[in-house]
């Protein structure tokens, strides 16, 4: 039992003191990925273990002729780190020395490009020289590399080398080179196109989409996608025939119309077929169109940018249901007339308003008379018109200056004495007064019925 107690002691003291020497051993490793090709981005970490430090220093030699550097950064929170690439020295710190690498970590990244002369086959190699500096032990000087030969580029042949469907025979005969192809008359029992399609390259990957078929018109793709990325699409137009009982839709009906211009009068209605609509002269087209009630219609036929005529134009707008059946919807559409304005007063007045010392002033009156006198008088009675007119002009004598007056009036009133008398009266006159070295002018016309 002591024996045994002892052995298990010395196994225990065994394990423990490779633990430390593994852990404690420095070392550095430089990692990337295990193909490269021309033109390729070369990503490398450079991992270190330790058991107490908080920097590390060193330098990157490679072949400029076959990578180009692009950048770096520290893989550790709180480490700061740097490259020089005309030197090819890198350092990382701990900046706030509170996390120290005490076991394996990645500890830098460096990225560079290869180039695109790289040729197949050819090695590339990066080597890193690294001091570790640790608190305990002092500083460990490591290397580490990382080298892998060029593969061959990736392949852009996007072509197939075969395609075929079940349900029939492509037309035409297929070829690599030909992208598009039909297939007709596939029956309706057939709700899926079973496709076979085969790859020129085994590095490219096909694809298959819109095989599901919908009755009618249905277009299959076969992508092909080459291991460069290159694509190249291929098509079948397919067309599946229509269930033999289905009874086609007869609604040529319209849910709306829509314009470009105005309100349709009376509101829409499915089943009123008349509209008009107003719109002002300054518009001068308009586009009608319309949505069909049923989703299944073949289509709605309206106006675009039609021309308006000022007054009165008629449009159709017509639905076509999914049976050929058509419903037409009549839209008149009324362009208003240039709009001038209010119309003036048919009676005109002139020289109205208040004259002011050494003004000319002239006024007309228009006016037509119809005087009509039954029986015995000597003199018509003016009674609103209807017995006659009579018009007496007085011209005074202004502020002691001579009054010049020149009355001309034609159309006197005619009275007939014993028996009846009609006459229709007009006529006009002038009148001029003179104030001191003030002229006014006055004219008046008449016509009265």
């Amino acid at each position: 039992m002591k024996k045994f107690v002892s052995v298990l002691l010395m196994l225990a003291i065994t394990v423990s003191i490779c633990t430390v020497v593994s852990y404690a051993a420095p070392s550095a490793k430089l990692t990337g990925a295990s193909t490269l090709r021309a033109g390729d981005t070369l990503t490398l970490t450079l991992n270190v273990t330790a058991t107490e430090s908080h920097g590390i220093e060193g330098e990157l030699s490679y072949d400029s002729d076959q990578l180009e550097y692009m950048d770096s950064s520290s893989l550790i929170s709180g480490w700061t780190a740097q490259y020089n690439e005309d030197t090819g020295k890198f350092f990382s710190l701990d900046s706030l020395w509170e996390t120290p690498i005490k076991k394996s970590t990645n500890v830098l990244r460096i990225r560079f490009k290869a180039k695109s002369s790289l040729e197949s086959g050819e090695t590339v190699r990066v080597t890193a020289s690294v001091v570790v500096a640790e608190e305990e032990g002092g500083d460990s000087n490591l290397s580490a590399s990382y080298s892998v030969k060029v593969a061959e580029p990736l392949s852009g042949n996007a072509n197939l080398k075969s395609l075929s469907v079940e349900e029939g025979t492509l037309t035409p005969a297929f070829s690599s080179s030909v992208t598009e192809y039909s297939l007709s008359d596939v029956p309706f029992s057939v709700s899926e196109l079973s496709v076979t399609a085969k790859a020129s390259d085994d590095g490219a990957k096909v694809s298959i989409s819109g095989n599901s078929l919908a009755v009618g018109a249905n277009t299959v793709t076969i992508t092909v996608k080459a291991e460069d990325g290159t694509q190249k699409k291929y098509t079948i137009k397919v067309t599946r025939e229509q269930d033999p009982n289905y009874v086609a839709s007869s609604d040529a009906t319209m849910s709306d119309i829509k314009l470009s211009a105005g309100t349709l009068s009376p509101v829409f209605a499915p089943d009123i077929l008349d509209y008009i609509v107003y719109v002002p002269f300054e518009t001068e087209s308009i586009s009608i169109s319309g949505t069909a009630s049923d989703d299944k219609a073949a289509g709605v036929t309206g106006v675009e940018d039609a021309e308006l005529a000022e007054g009165e134009n008629v449009f159709s707008v017509v639905c076509r249901a999914e049976d050929g059946t058509e419903q037409t919807y009549a839209v008149t559409v009324m362009r208003m007339p240039l709009y001038s304005g209010a119309e003036e007063d048919g009676n005109n007045s002139e020289g109205t308003g208040t004259s002011q010392p050494g003004d000319d002033v002239q006024s007309t009156v228009s006016g037509e008379v119809t005087s009509e006198v039954e029986g015995t008088t000597s003199e018509p009675e003016n009674n609103d018109g209807s017995n006659g007119l009579q018009i007496v002009i007085y011209v005074a004598l202004l502020a002691g200056g001579v009054v010049l007056g020149i009355l001309l009036c034609t159309g006197i009133a005619a009275v007939r004495k014993n028996g009846k008398a009609s006459k229709k009266e007009s006529g006009s006159f002038e009148k001029t007064a003179e104030k001191g070295r003030k002229k006014e002018k006055n004219k008046f016309e008449f016509k009265d019925k």
